[in-house]
């Protein structure tokens, strides 16, 4: 089970992470027969930005500009109650593709921060293991 989790994105630390999820999917024809290529992985982070706000995560999904980012150094920690269980993900070329700010409308629910990841070349490392994911035609 993991049990805590660090990420880094951008040489910044972001805190108060409560949910990340990693998703690599090769798309199909009707059929189900799978002849494209790989999409970008996507990686999805939502953090309690209740009583911690940063602003680091939109400026890096906005680039000042608008214009698309490509970030080069990440890294997305999971660490386990037992030291056998860890796993990690080192970002090597990526872009914030959506950000976003919920505020609740329940004065008890937490306001949360959450961002897409679009990510076109990484290293995941599991068990003394590791594999890595590069899409060639990420730009």
């Amino acid at each position: 089970m993991i049990k805590d989790q660090k990420v880094l994105l951008n040489g910044v630390e972001i805190n108060n992470v409560r949910e990340v999820s990693v998703k690599i999917e090769t798309p199909g024809d009707r059929r189900g027969i799978y002849r494209e290529p790989t999409f970008a992985a996507t990686v999805t982070i939502v953090r309690d930005a209740s009583e911690f706000a940063t602003a680091n995560l939109f400026e890096m999904a906005t680039n000042e500009d608008g214009r698309k980012n490509i970030l080069t150094s990440g890294t997305l920690e999971f660490h386990g109650d037992d030291v056998k269980e860890q796993y990690s993900f080192e970002l090597n070329r990526y872009f914030i593709s959506n950000w976003m700010l919920v505020n609740p409308s329940s004065p008890n629910a937490p306001t949360l921060e959450s961002v897409v990841i679009k990510v076109g070349s990484l290293v995941f490392s599991a068990g003394g293991d590791s594999a890595n994911f590069d899409l060639i035609t990420f730009k």
